[in-house]
């Protein structure tokens, strides 16, 4: 439908966010959310684009934000829906807490990337909620570090740690190589 320019849902509201908000509710059989758990979404971003404006929600899960997927970007124009883009989960429920702490994510996320304490910085650890095809919701540490080499290996990972189990959910690769005689480009926006 973007392609053609044509919206995809009109009649809504002038508000951009409450647009968005709209359309997700109003079309439970795609996004399986209903009205309570739209509204507990988080607003990350709202930003104009050309004749647009981008909304970017985050669910939550209970307590937890969503750490990995979990998000809706929209584009409205004018009262319509543009374009949609979605990681939503349609198990929008509480996961159960946590039963690890933080240093025990960080021992999980560490052993997972093959690396000691002291081969990282300072780990970044945030509690989020991370939803799964078969388990639902699960509350989870999503743990940040790189290595402190600078041999040419950097290693850089965002791991997501069960928060009860110690299993890793997913780990996102921060690192990005070019081992071909790299040429870099700016683009100025």
């Amino acid at each position: 439908p973007a392609a053609t320019g044509k919206a995809i849902a009109g009649g809504l509201s002038a508000d951009p966010e409450t647009a968005a908000r709209q359309y997700i509710a109003r079309n439970q059989d795609l996004f399986g959310l209903d009205e309570k758990a739209v509204s507990t979404m988080e607003r990350v971003l709202v930003k104009p684009i050309g004749a647009g404006t981008v909304v970017l929600l985050r669910q939550r899960f209970g307590d937890y934000p969503a750490g990995f997927d979990g998000q809706v970007a929209v584009l409205v124009s004018n009262g319509s829906v543009v374009r949609v883009t979605s990681s939503l989960s349609r198990d929008a429920r509480a996961p159960q807490p946590a039963t690890l702490d933080a240093q025990q994510a960080v021992a999980a996320a560490l052993a997972d990337a093959g690396l000691a304490a002291n081969q990282v910085g300072t780990a970044d650890v945030r509690q989020v909620a991370v939803p799964t095809p078969s388990d639902g919701p699960r509350a989870a540490f999503a743990v940040s570090f790189s290595s402190t080499d600078d041999h040419g290996h950097p290693a850089s990972y965002t791991t997501y740690i069960d928060a009860r189990t110690g299993r890793v959910i997913v780990r996102e690769d921060q690192v990005d190589f070019d081992s071909d005689n790299p040429q870099w480009a700016v683009f100025p926006a």
